[in-house]
């Protein structure tokens, strides 16, 4: 009966009538653990009204507001099952920990953290998660102090951020520096809590971005846009859309090969997973064998990142019948976690490790619950090459070799990192060219073809087909930075170089590291002549 009239005082003209109904929410929601604001109907009159207060100009009310929240967050059942007030008030904070106001973040900060270290709620980002779709607008706003906040406050929300993650990766080109490092630091974050399985699939559809980004006045922001290319253009250069299109070709030798192709991507194939665990059900036996080792190879790799994600409490008995013998039982277990949406995230291998069920009913459920999370936004894409409306092909490949010239580029750091993408990139398409270019050459005649095919549909998608150019583009910068006075960037060259020479594609690669002793060596004479 108190919370109408508390809530009503909020309003009041003096500061202090407002601060002390704060404190009087605040104090009821300690003293009643909660119940007195149970009711969702309560619940929902008063958190937004409360939220509204803490962007006071008066501090004491902001604080007051910020705690209330806080202490009106109380869980149905410990670390399991947050409150009516708590499922309201948690993402109120959330969006409050991206406010343009310094003051109101701090204030937001203080119960956040309290409620995350005392881990009554469970999963805070999941709690939160109600504020990942106005912190991924935000993101998007004109004003850069907005972006700056929402990248940081993203963090917050763990494997409920996953669905910006490629947004995140489009602010790596912005034109705001701070804008830039909030979001390399947010997704660095997301990437060690093992948010997902491999950043460079969720972040690919940010690539058209970043090449825009290439062509920026600002050389920071073409320096930070090839960085990221390298991290995120593996699908782009490997031609990944056309591969998923030729998982349906009619003609089971390309359906073969384009399978092997994408498990030799790895981790970055997960998007691809529902169409490949179709080709476990395939006609052709070839194709199945083909399907169930590219899978194999696909779980390998996420498998090996570990899970630094705690599961829910919510995810546990589901993940349990998944070891059980009954399949009815597995396809149940299955149906859980895809109800769990993206908190379901964190048991990612096992989900990978579920398409392979020798029963077709429980492998058919575990592609289900794969498509409901690449429609959350959770697994990224390789894209549709198949769209009327699709862009033309990008060629990632020439746009970062053009940065490489000297006329064109004058920062040698924009050259380093463009080299160095460039070196990436050239090594994640070498997995998907090579194997193909080897069957073009040995294989049975039916395969030789089917690569044939499936080489020109991916140089139609811009692919990067040309491993050897590519490599002999980078490698002149890369060796004249290994001879860098800075250990770092000496060290980055050094390792682009060997990974390069390792995988074949820069043969000559000692004879280019001799010219440049001699080089070096005839520099240092010649100043020692001068002198």
């Amino acid at each position: 009966r108190q919370v109408p009239e508390l809530i009503h005082r909020l309003e009041q003209d003096h500061w202090a009538a407002r601060e002390d109904a704060a404190q009087a929410l605040e104090a009821l929601g300690a003293e009643v653990d909660g119940e007195a604001l149970g009711c969702e109907d309560v619940a929902r009159m008063a958190v937004p009204r409360i939220g509204r207060r803490m962007e006071e100009s008066n501090w004491r009310v902001r604080r007051a507001a910020a705690c209330a929240l806080g202490q009106l967050c109380e869980s149905e059942v410990w670390g399991r099952r947050p409150g009516a007030a708590a499922r309201g008030a948690v993402p109120e904070l959330a969006r409050k920990l991206a406010s343009e106001d310094l003051h109101v973040r701090r204030a937001a900060r203080e119960p956040f953290t309290m409620l995350r270290t005392e881990g009554k709620l469970g999963d805070m980002g999941a709690v939160a998660a109600a504020a990942g779709p106005d912190l991924l607008q935000q993101l998007q706003d004109e004003d850069w102090m907005a972006r700056e906040a929402a990248a940081k406050a993203l963090a917050a929300l763990g494997v409920c951020a996953a669905p910006a993650m490629a947004e995140l990766a489009r602010r790596l080109a912005d034109d705001s520096d701070k804008v830039r490092t909030a979001a390399k630091a947010t997704l660095e974050s997301l990437a060690a809590e093992g948010v997902t399985s491999d950043p460079t699939a969720v972040c690919a559809p940010a690539v058209p971005a970043l090449v825009e980004g290439l062509s920026s006045e600002n050389w920071r922001v073409r320096c930070a846009a090839a960085w990221a290319l390298g991290n995120f253009g593996a699908a782009e250069v490997a031609g990944g859309a056309a591969l998923v299109e030729a998982l349906t070709d009619g003609d089971r030798a390309m359906r073969e090969l384009a399978v092997e192709a994408l498990g030799n991507l790895g981790a970055a194939a997960v998007p691809a997973l529902p169409e490949m665990g179709q080709r476990l059900g395939d006609n052709e036996e070839c194709v199945r064998i083909a399907a169930r080792t590219a899978v194999g190879k696909v779980h390998k790799a996420v498998s090996s990142r570990g899970r630094k994600v705690q599961e829910s409490a919510s995810v546990s008995r589901p993940l349990r019948k998944l070891q059980d013998s009954d399949a009815t039982e597995r396809v149940g277990g299955v149906q859980g976690l895809a109800s769990l949406g993206l908190e379901a995230l964190p048991i990612m291998p096992e989900l990978v490790g579920v398409l392979l069920d020798e029963d077709p009913l429980v492998s058919e459920a575990a592609g289900k619950a794969l498509v409901k999370l690449r429609e959350l936004g959770a697994l990224g894409s390789l894209g549709d090459s198949s769209a009327i409306d699709r862009p033309p092909p990008i060629h990632l490949g020439v746009k970062l070799s053009a940065r490489l010239d000297d006329e064109g580029e004058p920062k040698w750091e924009v050259r380093l990192a463009a080299a160095e993408a460039l070196a990436k990139l050239a090594l994640r398409a070498a997995r998907v060219v090579q194997p193909l270019a080897r069957r073009l050459q040995m294989g049975h005649p039916s395969q030789a073809d089917a690569a044939r095919r499936l080489l020109s549909m991916l140089a139609d998608e811009g692919a990067m087909l040309d491993l050897f150019g590519a490599a002999s583009d980078a490698a002149p910068m890369l060796v004249e930075r290994y001879a860098s006075d800075d250990p770092l960037v000496s060290t980055l060259a050094s390792e682009a170089l060997r990974k390069l020479h390792a995988a074949g594609l820069l043969e000559d690669l000692e004879e280019r590291l001799l010219l440049l002793a001699e080089f070096m060596e005839q520099a240092a004479q010649a100043r020692l002549d001068d002198e």
